[in-house]
């Protein structure tokens, strides 16, 4: 994906360059041009240069300028051949690149599947089994459906941390909470809170990693606005949090895989955790764990 990222931010400082040199004359008769293909040629110059240099640098503003800088174009590319004529060639360049994206967002982390060295089935009986991973992965659906099949409590951490109105738990009383629940001899525990890796991934027979595409979580953390309310409440969410708009935590999810991911492989190879990870890619993967138990 890095390289992927890198080659696009080369594309784009080349996009950049002949769109200043269309700015100079020195491609295009930009002196010539109406207003509209002046404003499209400076807006391009613009984003193209924002979405090379984040790109380069794999920051989230680079990837969110390129997406709309490429789904722009093809609005405009395709909806209106009346002003901007005939662009064919952008069309297929804009629209390889974002199937090309999409595909590397599915497809990003293939080599981690070394990870999936654990086996988990009714007869090897693991008592405590820990699911991580990003927010709107299917943590929670999974718990449910691992606490169903192996008969385990079911622990939704985000229950516990939580207190009405969105309000965090101190430190302290989240330590001694969490080290309560995980001294107990069974369950199945959903929750990243990278913050009390010490405490749980020693604790755990079972760790599984849910390693979802950053949209489809992103996805599915918008659609919780319109599905849960005051009355149908999410099960595995604190009483008194109400689902709304969070750009902070829209924010977390777009940045998770640069700032959480790597703590949690940190934290399996610093807690010797390698032998008892299942590393699942994809809700087929998750269902297809479930059917085999």
């Amino acid at each position: 994906m890095n390289t992927f990222l890198r080659i696009l931010s080369v594309l784009y400082f080349l996009g950049a360059a002949l769109h200043l040199a269309d700015l100079f004359n020195l491609r295009l008769p930009f002196s010539e041009m109406s207003l509209t293909w002046k404003v499209w040629i400076v807006f391009l110059f613009i984003a193209d240069s924002i979405a090379a240099i984040g790109l380069w640098k794999r920051k989230n503003f680079g990837v969110w300028t390129f997406l709309f800088v490429a789904i722009a174009q093809l609005i405009a590319y395709i909806g209106f051949k009346d002003i901007f004529g005939n662009q064919l060639s952008l069309i297929i360049f804009h629209s390889v690149c974002l199937l090309l994206y999409f595909w590397f967002q599915a497809n990003r982390r293939g080599v981690q599947t070394q990870l999936a060295s654990a086996t988990v089935t009714k007869a090897s009986s693991p008592k405590r089994i820990l699911v991580i991973g990003c927010s709107g992965g299917g943590k929670s659906t999974l718990t449910r459906g691992l606490s169903e099949k192996l008969h385990l409590p079911a622990i939704h951490l985000d229950v516990h941390f939580w207190k009405p109105n969105w309000t965090v738990t101190e430190e302290k009383e989240w330590r001694e909470k969490i080290e309560a629940l995980t001294k107990t001899n069974e369950w199945v525990m959903d929750g990243t809170f990278a913050n009390s890796f010490d405490i749980r991934f020693p604790q755990s027979d079972l760790i599984i990693l849910l390693d979802q595409p950053r949209l489809l979580c992103m996805t599915r953390a918008l659609l919780r606005v319109f599905k849960y309310n005051k009355i149908d409440r999410r099960p595995d969410m604190a009483e008194g949090c109400e689902e709304s708009f969070d750009f902070e935590f829209y924010k977390y999810i777009w940045s998770y895989n640069r700032k959480v991911f790597p703590q949690i492989l940190a934290a399996i190879k610093k807690y010797s955790c390698e032998s008892k990870v299942i590393y699942l890619a994809s809700d087929r993967d998750a269902k297809a764990l479930l059917e085999s138990l």
